[in-house]
């Protein structure tokens, strides 16, 4: 890059999100500038698990202001569209991002919690999402390395990970070739 190019947009930050920026800006026909002041995926996006969520959180279903619950169930179904266009991009990019969705547990250890997680199951699943709610016994058979004061728990089938060591510089390369 010369000081006398141009570009329609700059793109701060080379984790995973400003390059994913970038490349979908890219592949949208703008001429994208990816300023990084290290290297690509060398802070927060190089030092995480990876982990996509797609269950609303319990600070989130749990907040005092129904208003607020409200604005998390409504962005529900984002959580699935973000996922299929994980596993479009997994086919897209240079490399094996190492893509899995294979499902997550939130647990309950109170009675208390086993009332939040089946209304947080039936929330979610009025939203697309496949949750489902597994007794003791349930669990025992699915899970059987959890601690026995483990009551039930929630599975959502659209828990994933990826690796973003690998992903975001891709991701990055996809950005440049679009």
């Amino acid at each position: 890059m010369s000081d006398s190019e141009t570009f329609d947009v700059a793109v701060i930050g080379g984790g995973i999100m400003g390059c994913t920026t970038a490349l979908r800006l890219a592949r949208g026909g703008m001429l994208c500038a990816l300023v990084e002041r290290g290297g690509l995926c060398m802070e927060a996006s190089g030092r995480n698990a990876g982990t996509l969520h797609a269950q609303l959180q319990q600070s989130q279903a749990r907040h005092p202001d129904p208003a607020w619950g409200k604005s998390f169930d409504d962005a529900l179904p984002l959580y699935l569209e973000a996922g299929q266009t994980w596993k479009a991009l997994s086919q897209e990019l240079d490399c094996d991002i190492e893509l899995k969705f294979c499902g997550g547990l939130m647990v309950a250890e109170t009675e208390d919690d086993i009332g939040f997680l089946k209304n947080k199951v039936r929330r979610e699943r009025a939203r697309g999402l496949e949750s489902v709610y597994l007794t003791f016994a349930e669990l025992r058979d699915f899970a059987p390395y959890l601690s026995e004061r483990i009551l039930g728990a929630e599975f959502c089938l659209h828990e994933g990970r990826l690796n973003p060591i690998r992903a975001t510089p891709a991701l990055a390369r996809g950005a440049k070739a679009a």
